[in-house]
């Protein structure tokens, strides 16, 4: 049996009695650490068993997409450049296009209006406030024209520029707590570098213990 196979033998049966294994008192507790320091050593087999075989292979693959990389770099820097040009264009095309359908609605309110104006004068209050309820419709207006393979579309963005006005509305019930995320890093390294003199409004530090696994002494 060769080595890889061995080491996948080993594997199979350590993982076999560990999958039934229960932990109820010290004695089991006990076991199940000898158990976990044995899994230990298998992996660490495993991992130098496969290093070599695994460094040669992710050298050639950093080596293939380094190459990859300068290959595609122009085009990458071409695509960026026309990218940038193409959006500050439709970000100029859509200020037009707001500003001329600002104009139009106004003129079809006011055709509108006019309407409703001329059918109350001949007494149709009813045709009158019809029209007036009658949603106005503009026409669409594109922004740039077709091109095969090319689109455009509509990216919604958002900006927090007031945190504190954020934090109060979710206080408030306004909005969900889910608005906001716990930066758990953050507290968690001021929570090791106060120590006990840590407090936080709405965070409870605590402490859970768990299972290291070293190697034998």
């Amino acid at each position: 049996m060769d080595e890889q196979a061995a080491l996948a033998k080993i594997a199979e049966e350590v993982s076999t009695n560990a999958l039934v294994f229960s932990v109820v008192n010290d004695e089991t507790f006990s076991e199940a650490g000898n158990i976990l320091v044995n899994i230990a050593a298998a992996k660490k087999r495993i991992a130098d068993f496969f290093e070599k075989a695994i460094r040669t292979a992710h050298l050639a693959h950093k080596n293939v997409l380094e190459l990859k990389k300068i290959a595609e770099a122009p085009l990458l820097e071409a695509e960026a450049h026309l990218r940038k040009e193409g959006n500050l264009y439709l970000q100029k095309k859509q200020l037009e296009v707001d500003e001329l359908e600002s104009k139009l609605r106004i003129q079809a309110e006011d055709a509108q209006i006019k309407m409703a104006e001329e059918a109350t004068a001949q007494g149709l209050g009813e045709v009158a406030e019809s029209i007036l309820e009658t949603p106005v419709t503009l026409p669409s207006i594109p922004l740039a024209p077709d091109i095969d393979g090319i689109g455009t579309r509509k990216n919604l963005k958002i900006e927090v520029f007031d945190l504190k006005a954020l934090a109060r509305a979710v206080a408030d019930s306004r909005i969900p707590v889910q608005a906001i995320d716990a930066n758990e890093q953050f507290i968690k390294q001021e929570a090791r570098r106060k120590g006990s003199l840590f407090s936080c409004p709405g965070i409870r530090v605590y402490f859970e213990t768990g299972i290291t696994v070293g190697g034998r002494k």
